[in-house]
């Protein structure tokens, strides 16, 4: 049941939107009167007199904010209407400058996170995804980023994190006051250089090349960052809208398919089952060539999980606990044998 806006003074309306960092020039620029904030996984839930907005505050870049306004705009173009468009101020702007941030603005879309361990919620995600990747193709922004093109980066990506791996053993070899992360990271980081070495070399295998020179005709992208919590679906499974396009990249699709697959495994402890329906979900919509399988094994052949969480350890220094780094190293570490099995499997599957 929707509630009467409240009608605040100046007094009233600075106090309530301080304790969510907000001011309130960022709605009247919208013409909006607030009912209710309710923050939520980075954004803010805002109820108004014009119905529910999803509010989210990032670092003011308009160069990637304008390419992803044109990536939504042409998916909405091509008829692919799981989206939400990013709502302009009453002065026309796609989003609100406030010093180094930027707020921007779009309806507020029903549904909860899907459960990519529900096999009919993953097969509508992929489904999903294959729509998507479709509805892609022919895009030319209006609003050109080169930090948004990865098309035929993969293998240089590759080796600048092999070199980055070696660099971090450097870093915990020269510690005179090593702790439990160091130890367990050295202990399994000449092993994981090896697998990150034979990933690289797969682009070897397959026509790579082929494969960009094709996306490239096609103008398509990718999402590249479809997680669970960006892919809505309704509690009858009849809607479903994909969030976040901030990451969406020029390049191959499988860079979303085999990550989908990557996310997954981590909750079936690499059971390929899980990987062989994605692959006969997305199959049903568009088949993938045995280049584009292989692709996949290159992604998947990369130790990224051990290779991300020793960047955020020795790289990045994220603030965690060493409960927290401990638990992610050892996990990712506990998957040697069960990532071998799972490997293999697909290496077979794949013909590679």
């Amino acid at each position: 049941m929707m509630h009467e806006p409240v009608e605040w003074s100046r007094e009233e309306e600075v106090e309530i939107l301080v304790d969510y960092i907000l001011t309130p020039n960022v709605f009247r620029a919208y013409g909006l009167k607030v009912i209710d904030i309710v923050p939520k996984r980075g954004i803010y839930r805002i109820e108004t007199d014009q119905g529910f907005k999803c509010l989210k505050k990032m670092k003011s870049d308009p160069k990637n904010i304008y390419f992803t306004n044109d990536a939504i705009e042409h998916l909405i173009k091509n008829g692919f209407y799981k989206v939400s468009r990013i709502r302009r101020t009453l002065d026309g702007n796609l989003f609100l400058s406030d010093g180094e941030d930027a707020y921007l603005m779009t309806d507020w879309i029903d549904g909860r996170e899907c459960d990519y361990e529900n096999p009919i919620e993953l097969d509508i995600a992929v489904k999903t995804l294959a729509e998507l990747h479709r509805a892609s193709k022919g895009f030319t922004p209006f609003h050109h980023d080169p930090s948004r093109d990865l098309l035929g980066k993969w293998p240089q990506i590759f080796k600048a994190r092999c070199d980055e791996l070696m660099e971090m053993k450097g870093m915990a070899q020269k510690k005179q006051d090593k702790i439990k992360f160091d130890e367990v990271f050295l202990k399994f980081v000449d092993y994981y250089y090896e697998e990150a070495q034979e990933a690289v070399a797969c682009f070897e295998q397959f026509d790579y090349q082929g494969l960009v020179e094709q996306a490239r005709k096609e103008k398509s992208f990718c999402h590249n960052d479809y997680a669970y919590h960006n892919v809505l679906v309704s509690y009858d499974h009849k809607d479903v809208a994909i969030l976040d396009f901030d990451y969406c990249v020029f390049d191959l699709r499988i860079n979303d398919i085999a990550s989908i697959i990557q996310r997954n495994l981590k909750k079936c402890f690499w059971y390929i089952g899980r990987a062989e329906f994605i692959l006969d979900s997305y199959h049903r919509q568009d088949r993938l060539s045995q280049d584009e399988l292989k692709g996949i094994y290159a992604y998947l052949k990369f130790p990224t999980d051990f290779w991300r969480i020793a960047s955020q350890f020795y790289i990045e220094n994220k603030s965690w606990s060493a409960e927290t780094y401990m638990g992610k190293i050892l996990q990712k570490s506990e998957w040697k044998e069960l990532r071998e099995d799972f490997l293999q499997e697909f290496k077979e599957m794949t013909g590679m």
